[in-house]
């Protein structure tokens, strides 16, 4: 289920918003979602997600695995298990 929301922004905000979703090439509704999703979703816990205790322990070019260490973990199981595509 949706909800439909009319919401009035501060000019400083809606520039920021807009910077954002051009820097991303999304929409502007798009952008707040992922505002929004990211501030309500809660962190994963450093005890209960034993990879985030890894985190700053090596040095890469990747600067994101904190973000996306699980999307950099199934890809690297999916190229050892299809290794000739």
């Amino acid at each position: 289920m949706s909800k439909t929301i009319t919401i009035t922004l501060p000019d400083r905000l809606e520039q920021a918003i807009t910077q954002a979703r051009q820097d991303t090439q999304t929409t502007e509704e798009q952008m707040i979602l992922q505002l929004l999703t990211q501030l309500l979703t809660p962190l994963p816990d450093p005890e209960t997600d034993p990879l985030l205790k890894l985190i700053g322990c090596i040095n890469s070019e990747i600067t994101d695995v904190a973000e996306n260490h699980d999307h950099y973990i199934g890809q690297a199981l999916y190229e050892e298990l299809h290794p000739n595509e």
